[in-house]
């Protein structure tokens, strides 16, 4: 009995020093990122487009035009703690009058919800792609403001509706949200699809 007690409390020990290690790693690395592209006057990284450093964390790194000013921001794998064991970046945007990174929250934490975005220069949108198991997915749409802030435009929610749901037939209710002249209009739908058995 003893003995299981012991290997209990050894077992929970070495998860939390595992832990530990983690959060200090991360925490370490994104300081040292930190330190390296902001107070640079190079822009090397930010606009050279087939830049593909791999950086601590063993990821790949890469440069992408987030604010869409025309200038290619620098995008750094930060861990794999995000939704669903997916990658966290930190996003440091290229101001051209300083010849600096800035480091932009906003949009590393958007970008970092699930590791699932695109870019849409025409209608400079970023785009993103959630989920909640199995059965219900989200996609979000930011319009970046000229401050570097975000605004929701747009979001669509499917679910799953385990009430209409047939060995036929998979029903999912989608709900979309528009903001429209700063007013959100709202519509409910439904989608079928046909089970392959």
């Amino acid at each position: 009995m003893k003995t299981k007690k012991y290997l209990l409390i050894s077992v929970i020990i070495v998860l939390l020093i595992a832990s530990y290690i983690t959060y200090y790693e991360h925490n370490m690395i994104t300081k040292k990122i930190e330190t390296q592209v902001v107070n640079t006057s190079n822009n090397y990284f930010a606009q050279n487009t087939n830049t593909q450093d791999s950086f601590p964390s063993g990821e790949k790194d890469y440069t992408k035009d987030f604010n869409f000013d025309g200038m290619n921001d620098l995008s750094i794998h930060t861990s794999n703690s995000g939704g669903y064991g997916g990658p966290t970046y930190a996003v440091y945007l290229y101001d051209s009058k300083t010849s600096k990174y800035i480091y932009n929250k906003e949009i590393s934490e958007l970008i970092s919800m699930q590791g699932m975005f695109d870019l849409d220069k025409t209608k400079k949108i970023i785009t993103i792609y959630t989920k909640d198991g199995c059965c219900s997915h989200t996609t979000e749409e930011y319009q970046v403001n000229s401050d570097n802030s975000l605004k929701k435009v747009y979001t669509k929610t499917e679910n799953v509706d385990f009430e209409k749901q047939s060995k036929e037939n998979t029903y999912f209710k989608i709900t979309e949200s528009k903001l429209i002249n700063d007013k959100w209009i709202t519509s409910n739908t439904t989608r079928v699809e046909k089970n392959i058995n």
